[in-house]
């Protein structure tokens, strides 16, 4: 499944949502996500202003958009990433070693 670092940008004089939710919207934004199979595996709130950037996995950006609608969520900008390990001796050498 792809992945895709999606960044939304509040206002200035916004609360970033995410620290002030309650788990029944935690709940909420977890179950229509997954409706169109997006998965939210974490996020980064800028320290200079408020902004998120969140990671997820979706089918497609459009799935994306479709659920961040869904919550009430902004969406600026989607882009597709990968996953770069900065340890690739972990490959060499295999677990625990």
């Amino acid at each position: 499944m792809p992945r895709y670092l999606v960044e939304r940008a509040f206002s200035e004089d916004a609360d970033v949502p995410y620290r002030f939710w309650s788990i029944e919207r935690f709940i909420e934004v977890i179950s229509c996500n997954s409706d169109r199979r997006v998965t939210w595996i974490h996020s980064y709130i800028s320290a200079d202003r408020p902004s998120v950037f969140d990671l997820v996995e979706a089918p497609s950006p459009e799935a994306v958009r479709l659920t961040a609608r869904s919550n009430g969520l902004p969406v600026d900008r989607i882009i597709e990433v990968t996953t770069f390990d900065p340890y690739p001796y972990r490959m060499l050498t295999g677990p625990g070693q």
